[in-house]
């Protein structure tokens, strides 16, 4: 008898006694495969199920021939029909199916038959009945497989056969990817056979996985159990208690986690990043400072910062102390960090600068800007650039005032380096809100960060500790008991207490409340001396030595001597640097109780004398921002609110600086008007409704000044352009025009240029020449009204633009030509180079769109060789995506892959979105040329992500150009066809219409005539 063995799971196979049958026509396939499940099948069903869509006559008579197409291709009647209603399997013929295996069976074989998806990868077309019978029948095959496994499971772990477990386990997870169930018992098996990395490397996948896929994390039990395994894990070491002359007292426990965690990470195994909890007045910071000083510094980094209530809604702030510490490390180890790196990482952050001087000569090292998710990963690769040569120990002080995207960025580093070469210990206090417990909770899923929770010292610790810090002090019963009435188990006001008995020698009775245990640590403290503490207690995070010189008054000896008794008294400490040596309380509360002190009408003349101060240190350029935070916060306690308005909204404009144009404009200071930094519509919001809050309070109180209007003016340009960065372009615009008026009307023509140059970039990318061409001319009456050249020359640059995007192509030459004279002639000429290498850029578009395609790549390698002159990276992707375009449509392709080779490398290190979708396109058509399909259609899928998200309808046009040209090939190339099929689904006619439709509004545009001429070879 023959027989005849089909494989239906996985990829489909069917063998005739042993040799496999090859199906010439996929219906009939498909009527076989239906029927080897079903055993028999009236007519009218097959023909519904696999030719429902067309005439009745013509699907019966397609049905006949495919069973005469299945039984001649097994060379014999496999398929019969006893009744003419009915076909059937011929019962003389043995039918062997893993299928009837799987579900007849209940054990291991049945789980073996199920090699994959049933049909996996079998598809035919215009057959939706068949469709949906086979993706139903998939579901039903995998949740039967899954139950199968459970009980296999089930019954191995009863067995105690763990191997079996883990195969059945790792099936589980294959079929059923979010199944925790399994996850868990995987974890457990590894943990029972002693195998715990592989137990959290299980954990880790799964964690990625929910992240990446539903933004959630494992649920409690998982990671319960994942905590379990890790502590487990854990190898205890010991550490020894090195004695210092501070006094410490207790916390072995927490020392010796910290220790431990030390000697794993400086060794062999990996460490943890450590987040230190408790109240106020715990001794969190000592904690850290005694750990600091047991542990071996030239084995690692040690960077250190604080967080500042005073600074907790400022940006990054607390990164810029680390980062200038980095950038001392840099420079003294001599580590080699890319200079593109640099650049960026010191556009965010002015103080990091691996030389000392501040470079403000050179403006090329300020044209890279880059949003802040490209600025993120440049401090990220710095940071492994450092920690490749030595391991980095990171330390937050107080991160319960941290703002949410340093805390971010804390995150993104740990996530990325995994504790391998960085690790963090921070300090927070344990009331430290929403973001730090999510940080923290999010982070311990990961096992990438442990928290310690200090408590307070119980009435036998407090004795004790007071026994250790004043041997000399009998402590009785009864003194003890006053000292933990009165501070509860506090560290901070048992160090207090104890001081007030060291420093009155003799005992007095204390006030039931804690501030006046405080208050008695300063009646022995010089009237000079207190003037100082005030000045000091304005300060939110340290005051300098020079700050202390004029805002006192004093001569620098007498000062001096003033802060040796403040610092002999332990009231404040040094801290910084030689070069910025600072001084700060010792501890918050007394900087709080002193500040507390000052009388209103005293806090405001000392706030607004210190803001002056600070504002007369402002330089003009992007160091400026460091002081932003301090001015708002000086000017807003001095009463000056209006001063305070300014800042806030110079502040938020550094988040804000949005450009729609790529090569950026520059002003007096050097520094491009795009920004760098990133933040959530959220906080966005919450920041402007603030600014609004001040600016009608402001009215309300003191009345509408032209001063205010002015900066009212500002604010209405920043809104309007943080509408236009969410997409918004209908308010945005409306509220960028009413801007624009009201400069005009109050002849603030700086602020109304600025107006026209933003609805310029938006015309640029929605490619509306008129509108365009109006603006300029608007923009251009203003600044020649204010004699104002250096606008006058990128007004005409983006005029030349213009006329070259309108197809008036000579025109446009000369105005660009004249505009490059102009700017040669200014002053500073390196302020202006990216600008002049644009026009030499734009020339050549002129000449691409003109065909004149290799003087085109003369001007384009102009502007090429300018950028590369100067080491700047920011022009290089656009010019090079149009050099590259250039050499293709001349037909050379060897040409073009170069330039857009170089074109797709600089858009991976810019972040940048101009013209990407164009060097992805024309890629993926060099790509098919060399045969790489794979390559290809992602290259082009990335093209078309690109397109959308700019939604210039050039950059569109083209991808569909780009369709069109493939579409047509895959007719003449199988190959080409097959992996193209599910993306280009539409005609090669549909493709150009589209192009066509968008190009008919760009005059003098030969893509337009290459559409035609591929929908005319078509048709």
């Amino acid at each position: 008898m023959t027989a005849i063995t089909c494989k239906l799971f996985g990829t489909p196979e069917v063998l005739k006694n042993g040799e496999r049958i090859i199906f010439p026509y996929k219906k009939a396939e498909a009527l076989f495969y239906y029927l080897i499940v079903k055993k028999q099948c009236f007519r009218d069903t097959l023909v519904e199920m696999l030719w429902g869509s067309v005439d009745e006559e013509i699907a019966k008579k397609s049905l006949r021939n495919a069973m005469y197409i299945v039984n001649k291709t097994f060379d014999d009647n496999v398929l019969v029909s006893p009744k003419r209603a009915i076909i059937m399997l011929n019962p003389e013929f043995t039918f062997d199916s893993d299928v009837d295996v799987f579900l007849k069976e209940d054990d291991c074989t049945s789980i073996e038959a199920y090699e994959g998806e049933y049909l996996e990868g079998f598809l035919i077309k215009d057959a939706d009945s068949f469709e949906k019978w086979v993706f139903s029948a998939r579901n039903r095959y995998r949740d039967a497989y899954a139950n199968k496994l459970h009980k296999q499971i089930k019954k191995c772990i009863k067995e105690k056969k763990l191997a079996e477990v883990e195969l059945f386990c790792k099936s589980l997870i294959a079929v059923d990817e979010f199944n925790e169930k399994a996850y868990r018992i995987l974890m457990n098996v590894y943990r029972k056979m002693g195998m715990y990395d592989k137990s959290i490397d299980v954990f880790n996948g799964l964690s990625k996985l929910l992240k990446k896929e539903l933004s959630i994390t494992p649920d409690q039990r998982t990671s319960e159990l994942f905590g379990e395994i890790v502590k487990e894990k854990a190898v205890r070491l010991t550490i020894s208690r090195n004695e210092t002359e501070e006094f410490f007292y207790g916390r072995q426990e927490e020392l010796k986690l910290l220790g431990e965690n030390y000697y794993r990470f400086t060794g062999e195994e990996k460490g943890k990043s450590i987040v230190i909890l408790g109240e106020a007045g715990l001794g969190k910071t000592s904690l850290i400072n005694r750990h600091l000083k047991v542990i071996e510094d030239e084995k690692l980094i040690l960077l250190k910062t604080n967080c500042y209530k005073a600074e907790e809604n400022y940006l990054l702030k607390p990164w810029s102390g680390i980062l200038y510490q980095l950038s001392k490390v840099i420079e003294e180890e001599s580590i080699e960090v890319p200079a593109l790196l640099q650049r960026i990482v010191s556009r965010i952050f002015p103080s990091f600068a691996v030389k000392d001087d501040y470079v403000e000569q050179n403006p090329i090292d300020q044209i890279d800007i880059l949003k802040y998710q490209a600025a993120e990963k440049a401090i990220i690769d710095i940071f492994k650039h450092v920690a490749g040569k030595k391991k980095i120990l990171l330390v937050f002080e107080d991160i319960h005032w941290i703002d949410a995207m340093s805390l971010s960025l804390m995150n993104e580093i740990i996530m990325d380096n995994k504790n391998q070469s960085l690790i963090f210990i921070a300090s927070a206090r344990t009331s430290h809100g929403v973001k730090i417990e999510r940080f923290i909770l999010d982070s311990k899923v990961y096992g990438s960060v442990q928290s310690i929770e200090l408590n307070r010292f119980s009435r036998e610790e407090t004795m004790e500790f007071a026994s250790e810090m004043m041997p000399g002090l009998d402590i009785d019963s009864e003194l003890g008991n006053s000292i933990y009435r009165e501070t509860e188990g506090n560290t901070f006001f048992i160090v207090e207490f104890l001081n007030n008995l060291k420093h009155n020698e003799k005992l007095y009775s204390i006030s039931p409340k804690m501030q006046d245990i405080i208050r008695s640590r300063f009646l022995s403290v010089s009237e000079e001396g207190m003037k100082i503490l005030n000045i000091t207690s304005l300060f939110f995070d340290m005051v300098t030595l020079e700050d202390l010189l004029e805002v006192s008054g004093k001569s620098e000896l007498e000062l001096l001597d003033i802060i040796g008794e403040l610092e002999e008294k332990n009231l404040i400490k040094e801290k910084g640097e030689v070069r910025n040596v600072g001084f700060t309380f010792t501890h918050q509360k007394l900087r709080e109780f002193v500040y507390s002190q000052l009388t209103v009408s005293r806090r405001k003349i000392l706030h607004s004398r210190i803001a002056r101060l600070l504002e007369s240190r402002l330089k003009g350029d992007k160091r400026d921002t460091l002081l932003y935070s301090k001015l708002i916060y000086h000017f807003m306690n001095g009463g000056y609110r209006l001063s305070a308005l300014k800042y806030t909204i110079k502040n938020l404009e550094q988040y804000l600086g949005i450009n729609h144009e790529i090569f950026p404009v520059f002003y007096e200071d050097g520094a491009a008007e795009d920004g760098f930094i990133e933040i959530s519509e959220e906080q966005l919001a919450e920041d402007l409704e603030k600014v609004k809050e001040l600016i009608r309070e402001i009215k309300e109180d003191e009345g509408y000044s032209k001063e205010l209007e002015k900066i009212e003016l500002s604010f209405m340009h920043m809104v309007g352009r943080g509408y236009i960065r969410s997409g918004d372009y209908k308010q945005g615009l409306a509220l960028i025009k009413d801007m624009t008026s009201h400069a005009l009307r109050i002849s603030d023509y700086n602020m109304a240029i600025k107006g026209y140059k933003q609805m310029i970039y938006f015309c640029i990318n929605t490619f509306n020449t008129e509108l365009m061409e109006g603006y300029i001319e608007e923009a251009i009456k203003a600044a020649e009204k204010c004699h104002l050249n250096e606008e006058l020359c990128i007004l005409l640059r983006l005029k030349g633009m213009q006329r070259v995007m309108d197809g008036r192509f000579s025109e446009g030459e000369n105005i660009l030509k004249q505009t490059i004279s102009l700017f040669e002639s200014l002053d500073h000429r390196e302020k202006y180079i990216l600008n002049i290498a644009a026009c030499y850029n734009f020339i050549g578009e002129s000449k691409r769109r003109s065909m004149e395609f290799y003087s085109s790549i003369f001007y384009y390698n102009k502007a090429i060789d300018i950028c590369r002159e100067k080491d700047v990276v920011r022009g290089i992707p656009v010019f090079s995506t149009n050099a590259g375009q250039a050499a293709y449509d001349m037909g050379d392709y060897s040409k073009a892959k170069k330039y857009l080779t170089g074109a797709i490398e600089a858009f991976m290190q810019l972040n940048s979105l101009w013209g990407r979708s164009t060097a992805y396109a024309y890629m993926s058509l060099l790509l098919i040329k060399e045969s790489r399909y794979d390559e290809a259609l992602s290259y082009i899928k990335r093209a078309e992500k690109y397109a959308e998200i700019m939604q210039n309808p050039y950059e569109i046009a083209l991808i569909y150009r780009v369709k069109a040209e493939i579409r047509k090939n895959m007719d003449f190339n199988p190959k080409l066809g097959e992996t193209f099929s599910d993306y280009l689904t539409d005609q090669v006619m549909e493709y150009c219409d589209r192009g066509i439709g968008l190009l008919k509004k760009i005059k003098n545009c030969y893509e337009l005539d290459i559409l035609k001429n591929l929908k005319g070879s078509w048709q």
